[in-house]
Order: C-alpha cells, then structure tokens, then sequence
C-alpha cells in the first residue's frame, strides 16, 4: 500500500492505491493476460488529526529507510601515504674582489735629428729595440740638414739649417747648447700639419741622447689628466731632453701659429720675445707660461735626471722605478749602458744585446 505524493489538505479526499510489490511481480514471472493484476481505488475523506498521524508514519519509514540505507553502505578503508621530501639548503658564499683599473694617457713623441751626427746610428739603435719614442702610441722622427732615415723609415725634413752652439760669454745668450728656435719653430710647424697630435692626450719632445721611458711617464701623468698645461722637468726652468705638453697647451700654441701671416710661426710669441739667442726649451716655456697663459705648470723632479739640474749620478741610472728619463748619453754603448742600469732598478732585464 502507498500514499498517492500529493499534499495533504485537511477535508480533502485523497485516493488510496493498493498496488503489488515489485518483488513480489518479480517472483511471478511475466505477466500473461489471464493472470493480469488489476488495482483497486477507493475514495475516501481524511480528517486533519488523521493527516498528522500519517505524515508522522511516512517521517518514521523514511528515517528508517535511511538508517537501513547507512547501514549497508560499504566502509570504505582510505590509506594515506606520506612523503617525506628532505631539502638540503646548501649556503655559497661569493667573495667579491673589487679591482679598480687606472686608465693611462695616450702620448705622442717626437724627436728631432741632426743629420752627420751622432744622433743617427743612436736614432737607428732605439727604432731597433722599440726603446724611447718608439714606444710611445704614436710617434714621429725629424730631421735638420738634410733627409735622413732610420732604418724603413723616412724622416721629415726641416728646411732650416743647422745652428751653432751658444756661447755664454755673449750678451743676451742663455744657453751652451744649440740656438736652435727657428729649428723648432718649423717643427711644431710641420707636428700640426701632420695632426696626429690631435688624437693623444699629451704631446712629448724627446732628445735622442735622452734615455726616455715612455710607461713611467705615463704612470707619472695619471694625477694631470684633463688639468691642461705642460710639466715643468727642472726647479730651474724647462730643459729641453724631455718636453711634456698636454693637448689643451699644444691646441693654444696651434692657434698662435694660425694667428700669424704664413702660420709658420706663434704670432704672439715670437713678436714679443727677444729669442734670438735662446735654446728652443727656454722659447717654449716662456712663449706658453708667460705670453700665452698657459697653465697650470707644475714641476716634477722625476721627469729627468741630469746633471745641469742637481742629479750628480745621472750617468749610473739608478735614481729609482720611477724615474723618466735620464740624460745626456751621446754614444750607443753608453746609451745601452744606461738602459741596463735603469731597468734593473723595477726589476727588469737588465742585459741589453750589443
């Protein structure tokens, strides 16, 4: 027997259906059409108390289905499996060295030679062995009283000619050494013609007598970077076996150059000063520091050792690491001799191949 799923309404009549259980039909077997169930319906009015008691006998059988439902539910067994996962936190420790790199000037040397002179087979000595000016970035080689070469290379010439040394016993001469202004003059002339110059931080005059070492200078040269001016070598004046310019210096004594007639020669400088008898190395400082204003100028012992400015042993060479040049030594073998002793002193080789 079932109750029809309709809702109860107190007063309504509510049809009630005897019906066979499935099961039961089932068990039965097919149904034939002899032996047809048939289903009987009576009608009949249900009070509100009786509606109660009913819907609390439908509540109780579906508890109890649901109980019975809970009871046949299969138990099902979970297995949890845990991992273990072990991490091993290893700690690197990075050591970082901090290393500074100095940059170093780019330099330009030049020299100039006397042509049926010494100064040629010592010219040849040091292109040889890449030692003085030929060891700087750039370089070049000039030549008075004549061409000249040395070795493959082919000297520019200067067309002034050849100068006497000075004679301190006549009035107005400042030096013992060659007159050589006009020489030096035409020099710088052709050194900014040739504009390579422009393209290094300092420009160096080197005597070829000079014993010259271009890596210490640039060491040396490293607190003077982008100051401008030019580096005195001696307490008593610039001399002339070394002669450091700055390219700021260099580009002002261009322009005085331009500023004259025939730019063969600084207007302001050689107008204004009584140079006739002169060095080309007093002309240059005065013509820079005291026409042109050219600064700052400062002066460092260690530029050059030589006798005429206090360095009593400059012919033994062994002043120290540091120093730049030393002078005069006007012979190859001297010359080598002073190499050797100077590069023993950082702990170079001091044997130098005849």
């Amino acid at each position: 027997m079932r109750c029809s799923a309709r809702t109860f309404r107190p007063g309504r009549k509510m049809r009630w259906t005897t019906t066979p259980s499935t099961a039961l039909a089932r068990v039965s077997g097919p149904k034939s059409s002899s032996s047809r169930l048939r289903t009987r319906t009576r009608s009949f009015t249900i009070s509100g108390a009786s509606r109660r008691r009913i819907a609390g006998i439908v509540g109780m059988m579906t508890r109890t289905k649901m109980t019975a439902a809970a009871t046949t539910t299969a138990t099902a067994t979970t297995t949890t499996t845990t991992w273990t996962s072990t991490h091993t936190t290893s700690t690197h420790t990075t050591s970082t060295v901090s290393t500074t790199t100095t940059k170093l000037s780019s330099i330009f040397c030049y020299m100039v030679v006397r042509v049926k002179s010494f100064e040629i087979p010592l010219a040849e000595v040091l292109y040889e062995k890449r030692a003085s000016i030929f060891s700087c970035d750039a370089w070049r080689v000039l030549s008075n009283g004549g061409p000249a070469n040395i070795r493959d290379y082919k000297a520019v010439v200067i067309k002034q000619p050849q100068v006497e040394l000075g004679n301190l016993s006549k009035s107005g001469t400042t030096t013992s050494s060659w007159l050589n202004t006009m020489i030096f003059m035409e020099a710088w002339e052709l050194i900014f013609d040739d504009g390579e110059w422009w393209n290094h931080d300092w420009t160096v005059k080197v005597d070829p007598d000079a014993v010259f070492f271009p890596d210490r200078l640039a060491k040396m040269l490293v607190p003077y970077a982008k100051t401008g001016g030019y580096i005195n070598n001696c307490k008593y004046g610039m001399h002339g076996p070394i002669e450091v310019f700055s390219t700021d210096a260099i580009d002002i004594l261009a322009a005085d150059y331009r500023r004259s007639w025939d730019g063969k020669a600084p207007k302001s400088c050689s107008t204004e000063l009584h140079f006739g008898l002169w060095g080309e190395d007093m002309f240059i400082d005065q013509c820079l520091s005291k026409v042109l204003e050219v600064g700052p100028r400062p002066t460092e012992p260690k530029l050059m050792c030589e006798s005429h400015c206090d360095c009593p042993a400059w012919y033994w060479c062994g002043e120290g690491p540091d120093v730049v040049s030393y002078h005069p030594f006007k012979s190859v073998d001297s010359w080598k001799n002073c190499m050797a002793n100077a590069l023993a002193q950082d702990g170079g080789d001091s044997a130098i191949e005849a």
